[in-house]
């Protein structure tokens, strides 16, 4: 069967067209090594993820030039055309041959998803327009430093506002204009949920997809994303002030268990649907904003930025208007510890802080270490250590990690969409940094970034 299919494959390549040349052979996951040799026959099913060459127009779209319809337009069709030909001949090769296979299609990275026995991997390898194949992996939320304690609405921490807020001078802002408060704005959520039921929380999700069960209704199962949510959107029902931005609207994707785990497939849907939730490109629904406490690993294994998966989705995530936020990791304090995606180029990536404007020693450093060079990081930084916010049943938990310092940065941009609703990624980034209170060296270090964000600051110059 295995040369019958061979066979097949190479009938249709030569059906469709296709060039073969041996010097634009695909970049291999190493972890794929084992199923290029020819030497696995296991039918044993695996998920393998195929990047594709993008042409060299792809570049210039920019949502500052286009509306948001023609580079959702743009980005599917480029994904069809780059995909299709490799799509008939699995296809028809898998029907000819009763082979079980499924392709999954994801415009937004330029990517396939492919389920299909092991024994079958290498035969991609042959396809000169597949850019990278990677092998399906493990990703997870980036755990919190400590595990925190839980502590009922009545006995919140005895202020008007949690230190986070003050530190971004939401007091003053909220005195001096009272009307910015994240109204109008839809913020997107990618993690393990939200408890939509939690009394800061009401009638604040607009929209919410399920990857791991396939739920219609809100939940979350491991605590994690309802933090999150707390501190972009949370109001003041326990007497505390929670969230940066408590008028804005939610829209969740549930994509992590209640381990904090999710594939690398399963995190490349969430993002895809995200920027399109009802799936109509003729109804802008994407949130102008994505909030993500999640990644891991390093960029110093990587080559060049513009062929990792997760880079593309978020480049194209900017050329949609979408603006990026990422945590930086937990993996300082040693040099170049940035995980991905936080260390992709067009990421916004967030450090974490204490009270006194430490930097924290957990807090993950720059530079992000590409094959095209290094990349300072991160942005900026912001309050990340013993932050409370809302969790499960109703409670509210402290607890630190960039995980915690990355939604305070995600609502503050809600505030400045709210001022300026018709901002770019670009002037969005720059308004943040604007205001921030440079530490460290002076200018963007590999520690704070730029600094630490300040709300009242960077908003001031906008109104």
């Amino acid at each position: 069967m295995i040369n019958q299919m061979k066979s097949i494959i190479f009938t249709l390549i030569a059906i469709f067209g296709i060039q073969i040349s041996a010097w634009a052979a695909p970049q291999i996951d190493p972890r794929l090594e084992p199923l290029m040799n020819g030497s696995v026959e296991s039918a044993e099913m695996v998920t393998v993820i195929a990047t594709f060459k993008d042409p060299q127009f792809l570049p210039y779209l920019s949502n500052s030039i286009y509306t948001y319809q023609d580079v959702r337009w743009a980005l599917q069709q480029n994904a069809y055309n780059a995909q299709k030909d490799l799509y008939e001949i699995l296809k028809n090769g898998a029907e000819s041959n009763n082979i079980p296979m499924k392709m999954t299609s994801i415009w937004l990275a330029n990517a396939m998803i492919i389920e299909m026995p092991a024994y079958l991997v290498r035969y991609l390898a042959e396809y000169d327009q597949i850019d990278t194949l990677i092998a399906d992996y493990e990703m997870s939320i980036i755990m919190p430093w400590d595990g925190g304690e839980t502590q009922p609405w009545a006995s919140l921490e005895a202020n008007d506002y949690t230190y986070g807020l003050k530190k971004l001078q939401l007091p003053e802002l909220r005195e001096a204009a009272p009307n910015i408060n994240g109204e109008g704005v839809n913020v997107g959520i990618i993690d393990t949920g939200i408890e939509a039921t939690h009394p800061d929380l009401q009638g604040k999700t607009i929209g919410f997809k399920d990857f791991v069960s396939n739920n219609s209704d809100p939940y979350d199962d491991q605590g994690h994303g309802t933090h999150v949510a707390g501190t972009i959107a949370g109001g003041f029902a326990s007497g505390t002030a929670i969230g940066v931005a408590p008028n804005v609207k939610l829209t969740i994707a549930k994509v992590f268990d209640r381990r904090g785990g999710a594939t690398f497939a399963r995190i490349l849907k969430a993002m895809e649907w995200i920027a399109d939730p009802d799936g109509d490109p003729n109804t802008n629904d994407a949130p102008a904003l994505v909030s993500n406490s999640w990644g891991g690993g390093s960029s110093s294994s990587r080559k060049d930025p513009s062929s990792e998966a997760l880079c593309k989705a978020v480049t194209n995530w900017v050329k949609l208007g979408i603006f990026p936020v990422f945590a930086a990791g937990n993996s300082g304090s040693r040099a170049s510890s940035v995980g991905l995606p936080a260390a992709c180029p067009d990421a916004f990536s967030v450090g974490a802080t204490d009270k006194n404007d430490r930097i924290a020693s957990f807090s993950s450093r720059g530079p992000a270490q590409w094959s095209t060079g290094n990349i300072i990081k991160p942005e900026v930084s912001a309050p990340g250590v013993n932050v409370t916010s809302s969790f499960l049943r109703s409670t509210y938990r402290q607890l630190s990690g960039t995980s915690m310092a990355t939604p305070h940065v995600a609502g503050m941009a809600a505030l400045l969409y709210q001022v300026a609703p018709d901002a770019d990624v670009s002037s969005m980034a720059q308004a943040i940094i604007r205001g921030v209170n440079d530490l460290g060296p002076d200018g963007q270090d590999n520690d704070f970034g730029w600094g630490r964000i300040n709300a009242l600051q960077s908003i001031r110059p906008q109104q």
